[in-house]
C-alpha cells in the first residue's frame, strides 16, 4: 500500500499535477535597461530603487524592508530595477532624483504613478507598493518639484525678518 501511494506520488510529481509550492525568498532585481524590456514585454508595473553605495538609509532599505516577507510577496507584481546614481546620472536625471533613497513606480506604459522619499519601514513601504499597484492603471503623476537652496534661504528669510519684528 505504502509502494503504491509513493509510485503515484512520484508519477505525480514527474507528470506535472503536483507541484512543490515555493515562494521567493528574495526580491528579483534587474538592470534598468533589462528590467524595461521585461516589463514592457509582460505589461508589468515597474519599481525602480534609486541608491547610492554611501547612502546608509539605502543600506537600511535593503537590510529591513526588502527583507520583509510580505514585501517579497507584493514585489512580485512588478518589475524590480536597482539603479546606482553614482553609475548611472543620466538616469538620475531623467528621474529628477535628488536624494536617496528613492523608489519610483511606474505603470505598465512607462509612466510614473507614485514615489518614495527616503527610508520608510516595511508596514508604511507595503502600503506604497499596494498604493502603486492600485495606480497601475492611472494616468502618470507629475513629479513635484523638490525645494532647491533658493527655497530654503527665502524662508530663512522670513524667518529672520519675523523675529526682528518681534
Amino acid at each position: 500500500m505504502v509502494k503504491r501511494a509513493l509510485i503515484l506520488f512520484t508519477v505525480l510529481i514527474l507528470t506535472g499535477v503536483l507541484v512543490p509550492i515555493t515562494s521567493a525568498t528574495e526580491i528579483q532585481w534587474h538592470g534598468y535597461e533589462e528590467g524595461i524590456a521585461l516589463a514592457n514585454s509582460n505589461n508589468m508595473s515597474v519599481m525602480i530603487d534609486f541608491y547610492t553605495d554611501w547612502c546608509g538609509y539605502c543600506r537600511k532599505l535593503d537590510d529591513e524592508v526588502y527583507v520583509d516577507d510580505d514585501i517579497i510577496a507584493l514585489s512580485e507584481n512588478f518589475v524590480n530595477i536597482k539603479v546606482d546614481c553614482n553609475a548611472r546620472p543620466d538616469l538620475r536625471q531623467k528621474y529628477a532624483i535628488t536624494g536617496y533613497p528613492t523608489i519610483v513606480f511606474l505603470n505598465s506604459n512607462g509612466d510614473e504613478v507614485h514615489r518614495v522619499y527616503g527610508y520608510v519601514p516595511a508596514d508604511e513601504f507595503k502600503t506604497d507598493m499596494q498604493i502603486a499597484l492600485n495606480l497601475k492603471d492611472a494616468a502618470p503623476t507629475q513629479t513635484p518639484p523638490t525645494p532647491g537652496f533658493e527655497a530654503v534661504l527665502g524662508i530663512a528669510a522670513l524667518i529672520g525678518l519675523a523675529i526682528r519684528r518681534a
